[in-house]
């Protein structure tokens, strides 16, 4: 008769794996999407055989994709890793039993909470105001990322995420780490699970971890 697994290491397989689906699929599309992105930001818009008028449209139409693609793509990150820490803090408490809440301080710290409130406060700017920071509008989480974070006031979010200590686009792959280190430590701490969590500081260790870790395991993928 095979051996029945205790339910604490069932729920610690379930928390793990809710965690690497999200930030698995993150890594993914912002491997891709960078990659794009530089590809454009490097390539030669001077066509020595096109018109003045011509390469004058070529230099726009790339400075303009570089700048509202790439304003885009942070916002929809920004979403993404939002959703993603939602969804680790409700796997926790339904498996654990627990009643965890982002915006609580817990007893013992969680690594990069104070990083994962500012976030989740961008991601509803960016659902509930036209991702646009704006103290006017009553809205609280605009309010809290000015007099608590300390970042601009009627600023667009694009534009206001370099003034934290999240990131700005070029940082993506060292956002979702943190984003995976907190989800994972937060199942430490508060789901008594094995801490897994790294310790990482270095931006190409950090890249390197992601993709190692997340892509190279997936038959086909190609660096």
């Amino acid at each position: 008769m095979p051996e029945i697994m205790d339910q604490a290491v069932l729920d610690e397989i379930a928390l793990f794996s809710a965690v690497h689906q999200d930030i698995g699929a993150l890594v993914l599309i912002a491997h891709g999407c960078e990659s794009q992105l530089e590809s454009i930001r490097t390539h030669e818009w001077i066509d020595p055989e096109a018109s003045r008028f011509q390469n004058k449209m070529n230099m726009k139409a790339l400075g303009a994709a570089i700048h509202k693609y790439g304003e885009t793509y942070t916002e929809l990150m920004i979403l993404g890793l939002s959703r993603a820490v939602e969804n680790a803090v409700g796997h926790l408490n339904e498996r654990k039993n627990r009643h965890f809440s982002v915006w609580s301080n817990p007893p013992t710290p969680i690594k990069f909470h104070n990083d994962i409130k500012i976030l989740r406060n961008l991601g509803n700017v960016i659902k509930h105001n036209a991702s646009f920071i704006d103290t006017a509008t009553g809205s609280q989480a605009a309010e809290t990322l000015v007099n608590t974070h300390g970042l601009p006031d009627k600023t667009q979010i694009g534009l206001a995420w370099g003034f934290t200590n999240m990131g700005v686009p070029s940082d993506i792959m060292e956002n979702i780490y943190r984003v995976e280190t907190f989800c994972l430590h937060l199942n430490a701490i508060e789901g008594s699970c094995r801490d897994v969590s790294c310790d990482l500081t270095d931006p190409k260790e950090i890249r390197a971890y992601l993709i190692q870790r997340y892509l190279a395991p997936i038959p086909g993928f190609a660096n």
